[in-house]
């Protein structure tokens, strides 16, 4: 199996990536995820198994926009858990460091994170780009191990 290699800008900003295998880097080389196709819905993007660090994730990751925080600890993207929740789209921050994860109530499409504040990034035709939606790490987060 061959493997798209994506080096994370360190800046926080997403890289999108879909319809394939793919090994994405942190920005300080030191965490690696691989992402590996598995399928399609009748209705959209492509969706993958997840490993960090030789670890497998639960669930699906979503083929669209992933972000790595500046730091390497956190890799956001968009989730699918399990069934019998299947097809529905999550934004998911993954704690690599703690092998930990917790998802938002709002969904985020594309989005800036620099370890801290998670922003969604909306490019509006009239208005140019735009905050829709804004998530500080405050600690009150219900983390999930994996």
């Amino acid at each position: 199996m061959s493997l798209r290699a994506i080096n994370f800008p360190s800046d926080g900003t997403s890289v999108h990536a879909g319809m394939g295998d793919f090994l994405f880097l942190s920005p300080d080389k030191a965490h690696r995820a691989e992402v590996i196709y598995e399928g399609e819905p009748p209705f959209g993007d492509s969706f993958h198994a997840l490993s960090v660090d030789d670890v497998s994730f639960p669930g699906h990751v979503w083929g669209c926009n992933f972000a790595w925080s500046p730091c390497s600890r956190y890799l956001v993207c968009s989730w699918m858990p399990q069934s019998p929740e299947k097809w529905i789209r999550r934004t998911i921050i993954i704690d690599i460091v703690n092998r930990r994860y917790f998802h938002l109530l709002d969904y985020f499409y594309d989005f800036i994170f620099d370890g801290v504040d998670l922003v969604e990034v909306v490019l509006d035709r009239d208005r140019g780009v735009r905050s829709a939606h804004s998530y500080t790490l405050n600690g009150g987060e219900v983390w999930i191990a994996y």
